[in-house]
């Protein structure tokens, strides 16, 4: 009963509102914004329609997915509708870190297939592959329908028909080359009748390649066609740091993709909108037209009730923090926050050693709670910039694992288990005071807790992620949850979501607001084991995140003010709040030029 009382609240409790304002500017006043939701959205829903069945309505309740809708049709209203003979676009969604942006322009997606957009091009990650390959496999589960091993997602357990399925450039490893190019051969725009989409990482060789495969085979073709950027973490390597007369490389590469559609519409999507809203509103290449400034909409995305941001965590720097919060106090001679690539680590910070303890009662009391079966457990540990560094800390977790398996094993089950092992001892102190003492409705007994580790402590392993590929690579499948300590860097810190993650050790600094707001994996969704979760991090860090959401609230209540006085993205001087002793900056400087 406790198990489904639990699970119904935190799935109909939840509630969501749509947007309540939108950002137009003045060009945008004087169009028709009505085109999707008036006369073109009835009867075109084939894609929105498959992924609202079969993926939305089976992991949200009714209003959930009916807030996404709205939400997403606004967007749509507000792009260029396909049937007419040319436009451009400029827009930008402003959500929050982890809030489920790419559902959003997952949404969007669908719809934007449905009115007729033909040529789709997602941005995701810069030069790593995990990011682009997380996004390509949920546009294939919301969008596509197909991965490298056949059906998937809107199409699993039927058979979606051929002439359905979007085309697909990029797969579930690969991103755009010469080779996936010649998937095209036979076919061009004309001829083939479904969406053609892209997810590319924002790199200058990749972006290269397609604008150039464009222009060689297709110039004449596609410019009759609608194209249908979505620019995700906006704020990162889209930004021209440089003279407008020279643009940085991505953005001048972007800008030269949209260049070569008469009907093409960009929408930025960020939950750290600062440096876009920097960029200069004026600028204008003879070549590449206008820069990326969101000048015909801003669309800030409420956010629904069941959602763990910097707000419930962190509230004000005079506010009382809350419970989850796990101070970082004895680091500094062990594991020093600056230290070079080389530093040699001997041994882990006894808060470390107390955080994972923590993962592995969490992981006993998720598979009481029933969790065991399809949710995936993950901790992160983030200590270093350096990749052996990283593999160090690694190294030294698994023989700390080890011990406490071994231990577990061998003993746990014996009457006199707590003199066999210090473990016993250790692990009973953290449950009783991270747990018993945070949690005062926690419903199970030491002795239930353990004798849940002894099942699942074998189940518990460790990843690294950072630019050594020669490392076992961090995967989550939907049919085989798995328990995982996953100690990264800044190859997680832009967009990549851990799955179940519900344990995080972070002593990284940063004086830039939106690197260390991105940094914040744990922000997001927490059904069913929020009560269980627990960050590890200085008092220092605890006290900039307190400041950045102060930022972000201010920079929130100023777009509100703006739609409230029908004020434009170019008419309104857009200003954010400074760190008033300049420890933390905006953003990076070459952004703010």
């Amino acid at each position: 009963w406790e198990l489904l009382s639990r699970d119904l609240k935190s799935n109909f409790n939840t509630t969501w509102n749509p947007a309540q304002y939108i950002l137009i500017g003045d060009d945008q006043k004087d169009r028709d914004n009505t085109w999707w939701t008036d006369k073109v959205k009835p009867g075109k829903d084939f894609y929105w329609k498959e992924f609202k069945e079969n993926i939305l309505l089976k992991k949200f309740n009714l209003n959930i997915v009916n807030t996404v809708e709205t939400d997403v049709d606004n967007v749509l209203n507000n792009i260029g509708n396909p049937k007419e003979s040319n436009f451009e676009r400029y827009g930008m969604v402003v959500g929050h870190v982890q809030s489920g942006k790419t559902g959003n322009y997952s949404s969007l997606i669908c719809k934007a297939a449905d009115a007729g957009y033909k040529f789709i091009v997602v941005f995701s990650g810069t030069n790593v592959n995990n990011l682009r390959n997380q996004t390509q496999k949920r546009l294939n589960e919301a969008f596509i329908g197909i991965n490298d091993d056949g059906m998937c997602g809107v199409s699993e357990g039927r058979r979606r028909e051929r002439k359905h399925i979007p085309f697909r450039l990029t797969t579930d490893t690969k991103d755009f080359d010469k080779n996936t190019a010649q998937r095209m051969v036979g076919g061009n725009f004309d001829t083939i009748s479904v969406p053609i989409v892209l997810i590319i990482k924002k790199n200058a060789t990749i972006l290269r390649n397609l604008t150039n495969w464009l222009t060689d085979q297709y110039r004449e073709v596609i410019a009759d066609h609608s194209m249908l950027v979505i620019d995700d973490e906006a704020d990162y390597a889209s930004i021209n740091t440089k003279d407008e007369d020279d643009p940085a490389t991505i953005n001048r590469l972007i800008r030269l993709l949209l260049g070569l559609f008469n009907k093409s519409a960009y929408v930025a999507y960020t939950a750290t909108p600062f440096a876009n809203i920097f960029i200069d509103y004026k600028a204008e290449n003879p070549t590449l037209g206008k820069d990326l400034f969101p000048k015909d909409f801003i669309f800030p995305i409420d956010l629904p009730g069941n959602y763990v941001g910097a707000a419930k965590l962190f509230g004000s720097i005079f506010d009382d923090r809350n419970v989850s919060l796990v101070d970082i106090d004895d680091h500094q001679d062990v594991l020093p926050i600056k230290h070079k690539k080389d530093f040699e680590l001997v041994a882990l910070p006894e808060s470390l050693r107390d955080a994972i303890r923590v993962f592995l009662i969490n992981v006993a009391i998720r598979n009481l709670r029933g969790h065991n079966t399809n949710q995936h457990n993950s901790m992160l540990v983030h200590v270093t910039l350096y990749t052996l560094v990283h593999m160090r800390v690694h190294n030294l977790i698994d023989e700390y694992l080890i011990d406490i398996r071994n231990a577990v094993v061998s003993f746990a089950k014996l009457s006199n288990y707590r003199e066999q092992s210090e473990h016993f001892r250790k692990l009973e102190d953290t449950f009783k005071f991270q747990q018993l003492e945070k949690n005062e409705n926690l419903e199970y007994t030491w002795s239930q807790v353990l004798d849940s580790i002894h099942e699942c402590i074998e189940t518990v392993i460790i990843r690294q992620v950072h630019s050594n590929k020669k490392v076992p690579q961090l995967e989550y499948k939907d049919s085989q949850p798995v328990n995982v300590i996953v100690v990264g860097g800044l190859s997680l810190s832009r967009g990549y979501t851990l799955e179940g993650l519900s344990v995080t050790y972070f002593l990284r600094g940063t004086k830039l607001n939106d690197t260390l707001m991105q940094m914040g994996r744990w922000f997001g969704y927490r059904d069913g084991y929020e009560d269980l979760c627990r960050i590890y991090l200085t008092p220092d860090v605890q006290d900039h995140y307190a400041h950045i959401q102060e930022v972000t609230e201010d920079l929130f209540e100023s777009f509100e003010l703006m739609a409230e006085q029908s004020k434009t993205p170019y008419d309104f001087g857009l200003a954010v709040i400074e760190h008033p002793d300049n420890i933390l900056q905006v953003t990076a400087k070459n952004k703010m030029k």
